[in-house]
């Protein structure tokens, strides 16, 4: 929630958050997410209509979307979840898993328009979860 804190709170220009556990929508994460500028902007993918429904009502200013990501959440009992994707501003990604067992979330960071991190999570976030910020689709 930290990291996540200090990310959302540095932002400029855009948050894209996809929520892969419901555990993670946090009350630390709800008040950074409400305290963004009103200029950013603010687009919330979730694993479930229930969990949009609950980001709405938490978060107003969000624009928020139904992951097209399925594999976000389809694991068996032993396998690592997706916890967490969050891309600010285009150029810094923090990507986490939940281990089942223990319930800990573990993440990895990067930052850079160059990094290899950032430009996959970009490609994979504009193709896969927001097909309206896709750059190969006419009228954007």
């Amino acid at each position: 929630d930290v990291c996540s804190s200090d990310l959302i709170s540095g932002t400029t220009d855009e948050v894209v958050l996809v929520i892969g556990h419901p555990s993670l929508l946090t009350a630390n994460l709800i008040d950074a997410l409400n305290s963004v500028n009103n200029r950013v902007d603010l687009l919330i993918g979730v694993v479930s209509e229930s969990l949009q429904e609950e980001v709405q009502s938490a978060i107003p200013a969000a624009r928020t979307f139904v992951s097209g990501l399925g594999w976000l959440n389809n694991t068996s009992d032993s396998e690592v979840v997706i916890g967490r994707l969050l891309l600010v501003d285009r150029s810094s990604i923090l990507v986490s898993t939940i281990d089942p067992a223990t319930g800990n979330e573990h993440a990895v960071f990067g930052e850079g328009f160059k990094n290899g991190l950032v430009v996959i999570s970009r490609r994979l976030m504009s193709q896969g979860l927001i097909p309206t910020r896709d750059p190969s689709v006419a009228g954007d």
